[in-house]
């Protein structure tokens, strides 16, 4: 078997040489180098042609989306993050797994079967091969160069514009990313999320009231009451959910 060439890119120093002591040891992997920033990343990517890449998402001089964003064809990605909290389980890029710091030696190994085990092609996450968040998972938003990770139950709504999504959150704060409403739906727990219409995807157990007006409809999510404006279609399927789910209904 053709051995794994590996790229880490972590700008913290303990964490290359970890990692690079532990890829050492295992068999059937090459570890091509180690980078500590964007630029020197993206120039070692393209000469090294590394099968796999090490990257973190936040580094001081941009982060790990701006290396991707850098590349025209990026290797496979394994993230590395410090965010501990949650298990983070869904990424807008080609990410083939995370691993949280320290770095556990048999999660090294379980990442690196994923990547002699995942296509190339594959880019976005989907039901058959990707297990979705609960509520205490957490999302990760690429905003620019940077990441922030959201719990999945802080989320009240999603609105789209094209292939740009807004994610209002409990807190108030909004964020812009770069993703579709059906991108979210693929990786959201579908028992939570309930798309109303063509832009618009709402966590059903933050809906604090519904206002019928005619044929259209008011919805208010949060405590903080945003109030969400729904046409025709999307107030008529809201109705039958409302009667058929007793979390609606409370």
């Amino acid at each position: 078997m053709k051995p794994l060439r590996c790229l880490i890119v972590d700008d913290e120093e303990l964490v290359c040489k970890s990692l690079q002591r532990m890829l050492g040891g295992l068999t059937g992997v090459d570890v091509v180098g180690t980078e500590r920033s964007v630029s020197l990343a993206v120039s070692a990517v393209k000469a090294l042609q590394p099968d796999v890449l090490f990257l973190d998402v936040q580094m001081p001089d941009g982060g790990g989306f701006e290396v991707l964003r850098r590349l025209e064809s990026p290797p496979a990605v394994i993230f590395v993050t410090a965010y501990d909290k949650y298990a983070v389980r869904a990424f807008e890029v080609n990410a083939v797994d995370y691993l949280l710091k320290p770095v556990l030696p048999e999660r090294l190994e379980e990442a690196l079967a994923r990547v002699r085990g995942t296509p190339r092609s594959v880019k976005n996450p989907s039901r058959d091969n990707f297990e979705l968040p609960s509520g205490n998972d957490v999302v990760l938003l690429e905003i620019g160069s940077s990441g922030h990770f959201r719990k999945v139950s802080e989320v009240l709504c999603l609105r789209s514009d094209g292939k740009y999504t807004e994610v209002l959150c409990k807190d108030g704060q909004a964020y812009v990313v770069r993703r579709s409403i059906s991108q979210w739906q693929k990786i959201l727990p579908e028992d939570v999320f309930v798309r109303l219409d063509r832009s618009l995807l709402v966590n059903r157990l933050e809906i604090q009231g519904v206002d019928f007006v005619g044929r259209h409809a008011t919805v208010t999510v949060g405590q903080i009451r945003h109030a969400l404006v729904i046409g025709r279609r999307a107030a008529a399927r809201l109705r039958p959910l409302l009667s058929a789910c007793p979390i609606l209904c409370e």
